[in-house]
């Protein structure tokens, strides 16, 4: 195998991986949406039917909405505090 045939098989093969970690990440990150999806789609379930035994009827539509943006408000608040916590570790085992 000549030079010019190695860095070819060099470069290609560079390609195919970035086109595989590429795939990857993309797939984590449907995984991801998806999961967060069941989850919100869960939270929604229970509490539909916590107001249906409570009340004996279904919650107005607009009561789902509100759900929604009440779940998905506090899941970016624990990202946050998550994320929060995580900086702060990092920065006690940098500055230690």
């Amino acid at each position: 195998m000549d030079i010019d045939e190695q860095m070819k098989w060099e470069w290609e093969k560079a390609e195919k991986r970035r086109l595989w970690e590429e795939t990857r990440e993309a797939d984590a990150q449907a995984r991801e949406r998806q999961l967060k999806q069941a989850r919100l789609e869960a939270h929604l379930k229970r509490r539909g039917e916590s107001w249906l035994d409570h009340t004996g009827s279904l919650p107005p539509s607009g009561m789902m909405a509100s759900w929604q943006e009440e779940y998905i408000s506090e899941r970016a608040v624990e990202e946050e505090r998550e994320r929060e916590r995580r900086l702060a570790q990092a920065e006690d085992i940098a500055g230690t």
